[in-house]
């Protein structure tokens, strides 16, 4: 099993860790740059992956497709209306501006997708940690 010190860990590009196996299940994350020593005390710390994932978001075909999709059948199933009238018209709608602000939104959120299988050495070498 591979081990790294905090110090290393840093320097090869990872930030954040999780307490226990990465069998586990979902865990929460927390950042290596803020580990305390209850942090570290009976604790086996693994990494979490370096790289992120962020949400994707619709582009301006899909949005269109969905929300006119979306209010074609509301409408036939309130009218009875079989035509697609109502679908047609709401697919002339350019949706790129609201597209570009979904992608705005969701350049906030990133997320890990894995912890991985390497382990913080014990105790933290390379770290003060702040008591």
């Amino acid at each position: 099993m591979e081990r790294l010190t905090i110090k290393e860990a840093l320097e090869q590009g990872y930030t954040h860790f999780a307490y226990g196996h990465p069998s586990n299940g979902f865990q929460s994350l927390h950042e290596l740059s803020e580990l305390t020593d209850d942090d570290i005390k009976d604790s086996e710390l693994y990494l979490a992956g370096k790289h992120t994932f962020r949400p994707c978001g619709l582009t301006n075909e899909e949005l269109k497709e969905l929300i006119a999709e979306h209010i074609w059948v509301n409408h036939e199933d309130n009218t009875g209306d079989d035509t697609d009238t109502i679908y047609d018209a709401i697919k002339e709608i350019d949706f790129q501006d609201v597209s570009e602000r979904i992608e705005k939104v969701l350049d906030q959120y990133n997320s890990f997708r894995y912890v991985t299988e390497i382990r913080l050495a014990l105790p933290i070498e390379g770290k003060e940690v702040e008591g």
